[in-house]
């Protein structure tokens, strides 16, 4: 027997079948409409990320560089910013946000403290973190005084300049770096250490008590400078700079690294280490209820000087260790003896194999800058006026100098054999890399004095046109130039 569907019941198996279908079509639909606004979405990212002026570390530049900027800076066109750190950075996005950059970033070559930028993406994430600092030019300055690297300035011209220079001494691994330190009178550059380079520093003006705690000597060494004299901060000792003089302490500073020199101060290092480790490391009385009377500094202290310092110190002793132990970390380089050639003279600060012409103390600091690796030499040359520093080149090590007074004319010849002349005057660094032949020419009515750092700790190995030359036979020379044999003997 048949029992046929009710009426109601075939009339709502239609509406469900219709119901799927207008299901399946809309599904169709909505899946086209979806990918097409993805493939929109994408588009549009794309185009908004391009008119982002948010850089990545390729620095666009506006004018071609001339080649001389590889091995010249003018360091003392540097402009002065508060930012301790110079960061290029590319910012993840989701949905909509704005972009706010603590640090300095370049906009169009141009370097901005701080940029806030409205930016819509929906939901699509598109870019990744890209984040590098870079050594550039930039004085930082400090409640105590400032310190002018190698480093970042708004100008981008000069800006590019300075990243050549850097990346010049990265590229021909240089192993040095350069900066100066002011200290304003009073004022210190706080307890730190560096955990990726020797500091050698030359004291160009002023008076300032040093410390080193190392793990050569019992305690800590202490001792006084002034103008003239040397300073040396084996890597990883922690030491300190206190002006104790009634005028700005000016310092030239060469670090035996051409990366970013890594480096931690000491209340840093404090406020960094949990209250209960602090406590129970240092043992006060008080115990942890002392510790946490201690209150980090607003203001970076790099060069520290407080405005309230006569109420916080009551008494100083600026005391001076034994010889034996201030001769490691310190060399008389004014006081030395000169050793002339026919136009200037050098004084060096330097490690020498041949010991029998120097004195105890020389003997100590010769020792200690040989036992270090990667600690450089250090030397003052002066060039008396319209004299010429004979062309040559080292076997053994990158040469950097800082133009102290005078003005001159400097010169070189590359590795492809490409010959670049440039002018220096006061403020400016100069490159020479390893092998390369080089000279300094004297053009002022006042002598040129440089300071110079060698990336040797070694026995510093030149050799000089006027020898080479001559050493050579004169047949070899009248060959090689294709000139007579006899015309040769002018030359000796």
């Amino acid at each position: 027997m048949l029992f046929p569907y009710p009426q109601d019941t075939r009339g709502g198996a239609r509406s469900l079948l219709k119901l799927f279908v207008v299901c399946l079509l809309a599904g169709l639909i909505t899946t086209a409409i979806s990918v097409l606004t993805l493939s929109l979405i994408y588009t549009n990212t794309a185009t908004v990320l391009k008119e982002i002026p948010i850089q990545d570390n390729t620095v666009p530049s506006q004018l071609p560089l001339d080649i001389k900027f590889q091995f010249l800076y003018h360091m003392s066109k540097s402009k002065v910013s508060s930012s301790p750190s110079v960061t290029i950075q590319t910012i993840p996005l989701h949905g909509s946000e704005t972009i706010e950059c603590q640090n300095p970033i370049l906009i169009d070559g141009i370097l901005k403290e701080k940029v806030k930028e409205k930016v819509v993406l929906l939901f699509f994430p598109f870019c990744s973190t890209i984040q590098t600092t870079i050594l550039v030019s930039q004085a930082h300055v400090y409640p105590g005084g400032e310190i002018r690297w190698a480093g970042s300035m708004p100008d981008s011209n000069q800006y590019n300049e300075a990243m050549e220079f850097g990346e010049s001494l990265r590229k021909h691994q240089s192993k040095m770096s350069f900066a100066t330190l002011r200290i304003r009178a009073r004022g210190l550059r706080v307890p730190h250490w560096h955990f990726n380079a020797n500091e050698h520093g030359y004291v160009q003006q002023g008076t300032a008590w040093i410390g080193v705690i190392d793990t050569d000597t019992a305690g800590v060494t202490t001792y006084n400078v002034t103008a003239g004299q040397v300073v040396f901060f084996p890597r990883n000792t922690v030491h300190w700079i206190k002006n104790v003089g009634e005028e700005d302490c000016v310092f030239l500073l060469f670090f035996g690294t051409h990366d970013e020199v890594k480096t931690l101060d000491v209340d840093d290092a404090f406020f960094s280490t949990p209250e209960d480790i602090v406590a129970r490391a240092l043992k006060p009385h008080g115990g942890l209820s002392f510790i946490r009377t201690f209150q980090k500094a607003a203001e970076d202290q790099a060069v520290n000087l407080p405005p309230n310092l006569g109420e916080l110190v009551h008494s100083a002793d600026y005391a001076q260790s034994a010889d034996d132990h201030v001769w490691r970390y310190f060399y008389d380089l004014g006081g030395s003896m000169e050793h002339p050639f026919p136009g200037g003279g050098f004084h060096w600060a330097r490690y020498r194999a041949n010991e029998s012409e120097l004195s105890e103390t020389e003997r100590i600091y010769s020792r200690s800058i040989h036992k270090h690796e990667d600690a450089l030499t250090l030397a003052t040359l002066r060039i008396f006026s319209n004299e010429l520093g004979q062309p040559h080149f080292h076997f053994n090590a990158n040469e950097l100098g800082y133009v102290i007074s005078g003005c001159g004319r400097a010169g070189l010849i590359t590795q492809s054999g490409r010959a670049i002349h440039f002018n220096v005057a006061i403020g400016d660094v100069v490159f020479f890399p390893v092998g390369t032949q080089h000279y300094l020419k004297s053009v002022c009515d006042e002598d040129l004095l440089l300071l110079l750092a060698y990336s040797t700790g070694n026995q510093l190995e030149t050799l000089r046109m006027n020898e080479y030359f001559v050493a050579t036979a004169d047949h070899i020379l009248a060959q090689l130039f294709q000139k007579d044999q006899d015309e040769f003997q002018r030359f000796s």
